[in-house]
């Protein structure tokens, strides 16, 4: 079995939507932790070997290649390990991979961006002794029918 390294932690979603992408696949993902509380991932040496912005996860793959981005890791992962996979459709099918790409586009640009500050409002501010601003997560919290197309990708595991 593969093993990789993934430099996070352990309750970032962005951590865990590879994680997941990685065990759909069978790829065995080794978490470095990145001590987010000490600005860690801000250190110059990080940012200059793994992060240009200093941000959390990035993978070192076996081979030394590293790639940073939740998405873009996830999509390397199956790329690399598991190109026949479903979860990934090749852009040889175009109905697929549009599909794909449309629930990707969603995923960044209409349901990540709430999803993060409602994650942030109600996980990650609590943990920095932060109080909950119940307004916000009001705000956040939109309840109507999602009418997306059903098919099981690599972010359906997110």
């Amino acid at each position: 079995m593969v093993t990789v390294q993934l430099y996070g932690t352990s309750y970032s979603t962005c951590t865990k939507r590879v994680w997941a992408a990685a065990r759909e696949i069978g790829v065995e993902v080794k978490v470095i932790p990145v001590n987010l509380g000490n600005s860690a991932h801000k250190e110059s040496s990080y940012i200059d070997n793994y992060h240009p912005f200093g941000i959390i996860p990035v993978l070192e793959d076996e081979d030394g290649t590293k790639i940073y981005e939740s998405r873009a890791i996830a999509r390397y992962l199956i790329a690399k390990y598991a190109p026949e996979s479903p979860l990934l459709p090749n852009a040889s099918n175009p109905k697929a991979y549009g599909l794909l790409e449309q629930a990707a586009s969603v995923d960044y640009s209409a349901f990540d961006p709430p999803a993060s500050s409602l994650a942030y409002e109600k996980l990650f501010g609590p943990m920095r002794g932060l109080t909950v601003d119940d307004e916000l997560v009001k705000k956040y919290i939109v309840l109507r029918p999602l009418r997306l197309p059903t098919c099981f990708t690599y972010l359906t595991a997110l």
